[in-house]
């Protein structure tokens, strides 16, 4: 809990707690994805948007290591016996030597946001395969899986608690949870609000997150074009909460994720008659 990695372009960022800046790590490429720390907090690892790769790095910086190819990594965790348990979205739940190898498939299908309880023996993740998605724990020995709740992105800690979200909802909640009978006991309790999806909690209790903005501002997102020396151009698309833009090959028109009252639609904005329709 002394210190967070976060994602930029330009690369990863590591910050203590106790200071005000934030360093470079150097050698990470531009943009990656879901950074998480090895047990020593020595190293750190993630995700290489560029190359679909699972890479480590020292946080002192240097030439990363690759681990393993990853269509797209949706949570890790590196745990004490060196190994890490990740999510691929296309073939679910993996594990992979620390050290890098051929992963080992613990779940099949859509999985994400993997977690080893700590008898070691099961496994907590978010199953997305139906709305609203579910949390749900399966034996890694048996195979079979027991749903509990609806909700994502469930993390189990010291505590005797699991800390997830609602799939439409921007707070933090908390259950007490039994590992012995796998059960919930009571009811939720909210934690923090307006967290969002960007935050992360050490066994220590400290808590780090993006807070979601509220108000008249949190559909406020404006599209910026920029070219390759820096300037940028407002466009003429309305504020919304625009996600994941995508160019057309032509340049004539954008893709874009716009969420709207909870709901999630595919908008496309027509750079030449400057018109936004829902796709």
């Amino acid at each position: 809990g002394n210190q967070f990695v976060y994602s930029t372009t330009k690369g990863l960022y590591l910050r203590s707690v106790d200071e005000l800046g934030a360093r470079l790590i150097a050698g990470t490429e531009e943009n990656p994805q879901s950074p998480f720390f090895s047990p020593d907090g020595q190293w750190i690892g993630y995700w290489s948007q560029a190359d679909r790769k699972l890479k480590k790095i020292a946080i002192r910086g240097g030439a990363p290591v690759t681990l393993c190819d990853v269509t797209w990594v949706f949570g890790a965790i590196w745990y004490s016996d060196n190994t890490i348990v990740f999510s691929d979205v296309l073939k679910g739940i993996m594990r992979i030597s620390a050290n890098g190898g051929n992963p080992e498939t613990l779940v099949k299908g859509p999985a994400i946001h993997p977690q080893l309880l700590p008898d070691g023996r099961s496994l907590i993740f978010t199953d997305p395969s139906r709305s609203p998605f579910r949390i749900v724990v399966q034996s890694l020995e048996s195979g079979k899986r027991k749903e509990l709740f609806a909700g994502v992105f469930a993390h189990y800690l010291p505590t005797g608690h699991l800390v997830y979200e609602l799939q439409n909802d921007s707070n933090l909640y908390a259950v007490q949870f039994d590992l012995r009978s796998i059960e919930v006991k009571g009811g939720p309790v909210p934690v923090v609000e307006g967290v969002g999806r960007m935050y992360a909690y050490s066994n220590s209790g400290t808590l780090v997150y993006l807070p979601v903005t509220t108000g008249p501002t949190a559909s406020g997102r404006t599209l910026i074009w920029m070219d390759r020396k820096g300037h940028e151009e407002p466009l003429a698309a309305p504020p919304n909460l625009y996600r994941y833009p995508n160019i057309s090959p032509d340049g004539t028109r954008i893709a874009l994720t716009v969420v709207t009252g909870g709901k999630t639609d595919i908008w496309v904005w027509d750079l030449v008659r400057k018109t936004l329709t829902r796709l």
